[in-house]
């Protein structure tokens, strides 16, 4: 459904995915991912799944309009950190690849 795929790009667009695909496919500086990888990629089953695609859906409508869509996208990641049950010190960690 469309649900389902703005759900599915919103966790991997979100920061803890960049930062997850960063540490699993990176080798000396250089990214690549293999279909195994893919095929096997872990995704959090979240029973709110509709708050995650509309989230998706403002962040589409507002990117046509070419705005800023940071607080979109920090929305989603905080949900997912929340979630997840991260603590403080693993947000800062993972939030660190913002400035990579």
């Amino acid at each position: 459904t469309g649900q389902g795929i703005n759900y599915l790009c919103g966790i991997l667009n979100s920061l803890i995915y960049r930062y997850y695909l960063k540490l699993l496919l990176s080798c000396n500086s250089y990214t690549y991912g293999s279909r195994y990888f893919f095929e096997n990629l872990l995704i959090p089953r979240i029973t709110d799944m509709e708050k995650i695609g509309s989230i998706v859906e403002k962040i589409i409508e507002e990117k046509k309009e070419k705005l800023n869509t940071q607080t979109l996208e920090n929305q989603i990641d905080n949900y997912l950190f929340e979630f997840l049950g991260l603590t403080d010190e693993e947000k800062k960690i993972i939030s660190s690849i913002k400035n990579d």
